[in-house]
């Protein structure tokens, strides 16, 4: 995928659209194909030399430290970079500005939470990385309309500030409305590619996986 891109990976349940996030991320070793950056071959390294490459995931369910403050979640995703404290302080005050409901839950606990808060810290944690390569997975689930509208207005401005963005999304609507490009994934398989437009126009992903 391009720089500045965001990309959908949609399709049904079981299709194979986290594992593919996961395998791109090294957290689960791929059985076929590669996985390269620039032209370099990593499908062979670990996850966390990903990570120094800069290829972040934003995981599915959030999965934080809930014993731990909002403040202190951000700044393990500065930990690559910890010796840069002023850098890292500066980075989380613009990235409070993207994400505005956290600035007064810096203290509070992430267990204390909301559903579209913790979602919110695990982005914002993901983005304190410097990624090259952000991948989101599911970041509607278990959320209410209101709350994935506003998840969903921060990923695009994300792709507006020129973030590239892989994006799985059970809602197939509001994620090819806001992708670039999308790949419909059928049982492990790349079953459709276009443009996000032209798959959302097309009748037979409405019928099959939109329901219209």
């Amino acid at each position: 995928m391009g720089k500045g891109e965001l990309v959908a990976l949609v399709g049904s349940n079981n299709a194979g659209k986290s594992t593919a996030l996961k395998a791109i991320a090294g957290l689960i070793p791929t059985l076929g194909g590669s996985v390269t950056v620039d032209g370099r071959d990593i499908t062979h390294l670990p996850a966390h030399r990903r990570s120094r490459l800069g290829i972040t995931l934003v995981p599915e369910a959030w999965q934080l430290f809930g014993d731990m403050t909002v403040a202190e979640n951000l700044m393990m995703g500065a930990f690559l970079h910890r010796k840069e404290m002023e850098r890292n302080r500066k980075n989380m005050e613009e990235l409070l500005e993207l994400f505005p409901a956290l600035k007064d839950k810096l203290g509070r606990k992430a267990n204390n939470l909301s559903g579209g808060e913790r979602q919110m810290v695990s982005m914002c944690r993901a983005l304190m990385t410097r990624p090259r390569l952000l991948l989101i997975d599911e970041p509607s689930m278990g959320l209410a309309p209101v709350v994935v509208d506003q998840i969903f207005r921060i990923i695009e401005k994300l792709n507006s500030q020129q973030f590239s963005i892989l994006l799985v999304e059970q809602n197939l609507q509001l994620a090819l409305t806001a992708a670039n490009r999308g790949y419909v994934l059928e049982h492990g398989v790349i079953a459709m590619h276009d443009t996000g437009k032209a798959l959302l126009s097309d009748s037979k992903v409405r019928e099959k996986y939109i329901g219209i």
